[in-house]
């Protein structure tokens, strides 16, 4: 039973990818849908007008650093769960090892 590693190591692999994924998905998601909003209440307010576009870029320029934030966020938490699950794989390895040469 040496060779074979627990069923969770792989789940938990495989899980944080896809919420790591889903949750970049979401955050664009979220960023592009709230942007649309945006530029349909200020053309709505303004008609297209010179506001509306300084406006829209101001409104670019502050959730550009927030989507970046926030995908830093998701990424540094799949990779502290990633890196666990490969420590524990590295250290089940070595102890296996360590029985070994008893």
């Amino acid at each position: 039973m040496e060779g074979t590693e627990p069923w969770y190591y792989g789940f938990l692999d495989r899980y944080t990818r896809f919420v790591m994924w889903l949750g970049i998905i979401c955050v664009v998601g979220v960023f592009l849908i709230s942007l649309f909003a945006a530029m349909m209440a200020l053309d709505k307010f303004d008609g297209g007008g010179r506001i509306g576009g300084i406006t829209l870029i101001t409104i670019i320029v502050v959730y550009l650093p927030c989507l970046a934030v926030a995908i830093c966020a998701i990424l540094f938490q799949a990779a502290l769960v990633l890196l666990a699950v490969d420590a524990a794989r590295n250290l089940r390895k070595l102890l296996a090892q360590a029985r070994r040469s008893r």
